[in-house]
């Protein structure tokens, strides 16, 4: 109901504005003023909302969700004080705080969820020092000159440029790794947020305010569609989620054909190994997969691909006929692509980096 009702209304603010425009010439400025404003602010509104949602619905509670729900508040504060200044042609320093923060954690936040997505990748302390920028901004852009404040403005876009460029690089490269529905996602993201990138900098290079209106309302559309490309994707997991149902007795030959494929062939040693490949080897359904290891193993298929590799790797550390091999090499025949993976995989699944696992057993 919320959705269709914000469609509705970004419809009709889109209708009015555009026709009173071409209907005539004369139209109070104050009149367009308010018009454009509200159709922004409600662009806003829908993400802000559509973040809410996101952390409320049981289905988005992952690392990647809330990446998403901090990228929706972050683009919905750097347009917000371009909408502000809009209206009032001052801002006070705590609100130019606010949207400078959210332009400088937008690339950050678009990096970690690429890596979500393509490397099942899990925070880590050190993915903090991405955002130390936005939080000295925040901390110390009060009582910054106009001149000095453009200039951190244009250092924004060019970080920008930076992340939103290597987050290209590494969904091309390694998107075939990737589950088709989050493919799309990040994809969808990805364009939306290049598209904003540019809007962004015609408002910081531009010297008049035709330019940085354009670049206001712009920016706003592709937050709606952003925020439109968001809603298919809640609506359709969430059916996948609730409508799909597995019977015991399909949960049972399914089992059955997962410990054999794992425990016996074990399939977890192919790095390039996906839910979509995996179910195309069994000859099952994706959906009927990922339900019955939830149902039995309360485990995502990443979780579960990794605690047989780590396993694995358990049982290779404590053969003394290994010792001539790197912990690395041993990683890297379970399946592991990354040594990051590997790392983040094995301390969540056994609490205790490698050496720290094998020093203990010597000790015993």
């Amino acid at each position: 109901m919320f959705f269709a009702f914000n469609r509705l209304l970004t419809f009709i603010f889109s209708f009015i504005i555009f026709k009173e425009l071409s209907n005539s010439m004369n139209l109070d400025p104050d009149l367009i003023k308010i018009l454009v404003t509200s159709f922004c602010f409600t662009a806003i509104a829908n993400g802000l909302f559509l973040a809410f949602i996101f952390l409320r619905k049981k289905p988005f509670r992952s690392y990647a969700d809330i990446l998403i729900v901090l990228l929706l508040v972050a683009l919905s504060l750097s347009i917000g004080e371009s909408i502000l200044y809009y209206i009032f042609q001052y801002l006070p320093g705590l609100v130019e705080a606010f949207g400078l923060s959210g332009k400088l954690a937008i690339g950050p936040l678009l990096l970690l969820l690429v890596r979500s997505k393509i490397q099942n990748s899990e925070f880590k302390t050190y993915d903090l020092i991405h955002f130390l920028p936005p939080m000295i901004t925040a901390a110390s852009v009060r009582g910054w000159s106009a001149d000095f404040l453009s200039f951190v403005n244009q250092i924004a876009i060019f970080v920008m440029t930076i992340y939103i460029a290597y987050s290209w690089i590494l969904f091309l490269v390694r998107s075939d790794l990737t589950r088709s529905k989050d493919v799309t996602l990040i994809k969808c993201l990805l364009v939306g947020l290049t598209l904003i990138w540019g809007t962004f900098a015609l408002q910081v290079f531009s010297e008049t305010m035709e330019a940085y209106l354009s670049g206001m309302i712009l920016s706003s559309f592709i937050l709606y569609w952003i925020n439109y490309q968001l809603t298919i994707f809640t609506i359709r997991n969430g059916k996948g989620n609730s409508t799909k149902v597995v019977s015991n007795e399909k949960s049972k030959q399914v089992q059955l054909l997962i410990e054999r494929h794992f425990t016996k062939e074990k399939v977890y040693r192919d790095p390039k190994l996906t839910l979509s490949k995996f179910s195309s080897l069994i000859n099952q359904p994706d959906y009927v997969v990922s339900v019955v290891i939830n149902k039995l193993y309360k485990k995502t298929f990443p979780e579960f691909l990794n605690h047989f590799r780590v396993n694995e790797i358990k049982e290779e550390l404590l053969r003394q006929s290994n010792d001539n091999i790197t912990i690395e090499g041993i990683a890297y025949n379970a399946g592991f692509n990354t040594s990051s993976s590997f790392y983040t995989a094995f301390k969540k699944e056994t609490g205790v980096t490698p050496r720290q696992f094998k020093a203990d057993f010597i000790k015993e």
